[in-house]
């Protein structure tokens, strides 16, 4: 827990830092809910202080479960939303919980299949392997990745490969 502390202490003090000596004009926090919460709020507060928009982007499917249990993580979870400019989720449960909720600010985009990812991967110019969709990242549940492999198993002939650690809790 003390080095979590510090971690948040680090990057809410860095994004201060940011934005007291440069002008940016967004932040974008890609949350995994929980205890991170709290970083993400105090990081949404200090952006609105220096007139920084904020997109929050939820990358699991959780969304749902935590509105029916109403604990503090689900308060937590539509204060930080309301929060934002722009909140961004990866599935239509979850979208449809937060809109149920009177969250207008909220956006779903499949992720990481939307049609804006096929636009950026078109104007690349590298060698492509068709219908390949590769996942770097640590496959852990809070970074989607379950709801990443159910995306890929509804589309024919894609090919899903996953670079990256895992738990054994998978």
């Amino acid at each position: 827990v003390a080095r979590g502390l510090r971690t948040y202490g680090r990057a809410v003090k860095t994004l201060h830092n940011k934005l007291k000596s440069a002008k940016y004009d967004i932040l974008h926090i890609a949350s995994s809910a929980s205890i991170s919460l709290f970083k993400d709020i105090v990081m949404m507060r200090i952006a609105r202080k220096h007139s920084v928009r904020s997109v929050l982007h939820f990358h699991f499917g959780r969304i749902p479960d935590l509105s029916k249990r109403g604990n503090w993580e689900w308060k937590m979870l539509l204060r930080a939303v309301r929060m934002s400019n722009r909140t961004i989720v990866i599935d239509k449960q979850s979208y449809d919980t937060l809109i149920a909720c009177g969250c207008s600010n909220v956006d779903y985009i499949p992720n990481p299949l939307s049609p804006a990812i096929g636009e950026i991967v078109s104007s690349v110019e590298v060698e492509r392997k068709p219908n390949m969709l590769l996942f770097v990242g640590q496959c852990l549940p809070t970074k989607g990745v379950y709801e990443l492999v159910e995306a890929c198993s509804s589309i024919p002939n894609i090919e899903l490969c996953m670079l990256g650690s895992s738990t054994d809790s998978m």
